[in-house]
């Protein structure tokens, strides 16, 4: 299980590249000893994030079907989510389940640069993102079971 309750995020890192060396990795931040603690890895152009979303992926799922009882989870998380992202350059995120099909997103992420996730995720998986600031515009739901959320934030202020 990951740090962040069922779900990775992962989002773009702005400006040019952080370096060029062998390693996928280039700076993890953690508490090895404290689960709970902040958690961040950055990749070359994106990074896996710490935001916690505790209600869980299908929880996250249920909300853009209509469910609205974890509402206010779900816009602290995407506010937090925002917030690490402007931090580090980024302008979207995002949002897989780390232990479902949209799992390998994660692995492309870690050797690819940010244009290679986004075609990578607009190929495998076409017809199951959806784009949370156009849902939000609307809030209709077609009770799709979402493998992949992306979020641009431009509905938050």
């Amino acid at each position: 299980m990951s740090p962040l309750a069922g779900f990775l995020s992962l989002a773009a890192i702005g400006g040019s590249h952080c370096g060029e060396g062998k390693s996928s990795c280039y700076y993890c931040l953690y508490d090895p000893t404290d689960y709970d603690s902040f958690n961040l890895t950055i990749y070359r152009s994106s990074f896996r994030g710490n935001a916690h979303f505790s209600p869980r992926w299908w929880s996250f799922v249920r909300f853009f079907n209509g469910e609205n009882e974890v509402a206010e989870s779900v816009n602290e998380f995407r506010c937090e989510t925002k917030n690490e992202t402007l931090l580090l350059h980024g302008n979207s995120a995002f949002y897989i389940d780390d232990q479902g099909v949209s799992a390998s997103v994660d692995g492309i992420a870690e050797y690819s640069t940010w244009n290679a996730v986004v075609e990578y995720v607009q190929t495998n998986f076409a017809g199951q993102i959806l784009n949370i600031s156009e849902w939000m515009k609307t809030k209709v739901s077609n009770k799709t079971e979402w493998k992949i959320f992306f979020d641009d934030f431009k509905d938050i202020n």
